[in-house]
């Protein structure tokens, strides 16, 4: 079945409650995939091999990925099929500690204060 919205990029964003950088393969026992851990698997190696040269005092590096937290399976749904119009892999998963969905992109976290 398909249903069409339309957002746009600001929109879009209202779907999601918070976001931070991906630390899915650091805790990667923490977070379910719906395709039986082939999406963790394919998370992990993009995180290995992808980091961002930031600044930080303690000298940790960062994935150039994200996590985008929503209040529901829906919302995420439709988070991860609008971006995966931008990326190939974007991954809906759950985040089994604080039981939200989460939408995993291949987008380093805005480092920008506005």
């Amino acid at each position: 079945m398909e249903i069409k919205l339309d957002f746009n990029d600001e929109e879009i964003e209202y779907l999601c409650h918070s976001g931070s950088w991906s630390f899915v393969s650091l805790q990667k026992d923490r977070f379910f995939d719906l395709n039986d851990g082939e999406d963790i698997s394919a998370i992990i190696e993009y995180e290995k091999n992808n980091v961002v040269d930031y600044y930080s005092p303690n000298g940790e590096t960062y994935s150039k990925s994200q996590l985008r937290f929503a209040g529901s399976f829906l919302d995420a749904k439709v988070y991860a099929t609008y971006h995966s119009k931008k990326y190939s892999n974007c991954y809906i998963l759950s985040d089994e500690a604080t039981g939200e969905w989460c939408v995993w992109i291949p987008e380093p976290l805005s480092t920008e204060t506005d």
